[in-house]
């Protein structure tokens, strides 16, 4: 009776799931700085950086750096990043660090 309970909630989840829209970055470009970015997936945001995934690897870049479209999903606050750039400066992590693997 208990595996039977769950299968059904298992399946519901995964219904539910499935249901929803596909992430509005699934399989998009993006060209920030000149350098485009295929395959665009976002991992991770701060106040001052996004983490995304790429089809060669994996990239943070400053958030002021995105369309304003990408800023306002993520809740840019141009004056918590400041604040927290300065405290990554503070702290010695000032570099913008771009992991690429081919």
């Amino acid at each position: 009776m208990k595996l039977l309970l769950a299968f059904v909630l298992f399946g519901a989840c995964s219904a539910v799931a499935l249901a929803q829209d596909p992430p509005a970055d699934a399989g998009n470009a993006l060209t920030i700085d000149g350098e485009t970015y295929e395959e665009v997936k976002y991992v991770n945001a701060s106040a001052s950086k996004i983490t995304l995934r790429h089809k060669r690897g994996i990239a943070s870049l400053p958030i002021e750096k995105f369309p304003a479209e990408v800023q306002r999903r993520f809740g840019y606050n141009p004056q918590k990043a400041e604040e927290e750039a300065q405290v990554r400066f503070i702290n010695g992590d000032s570099q913008k660090r771009r992991y690429t693997f081919r």
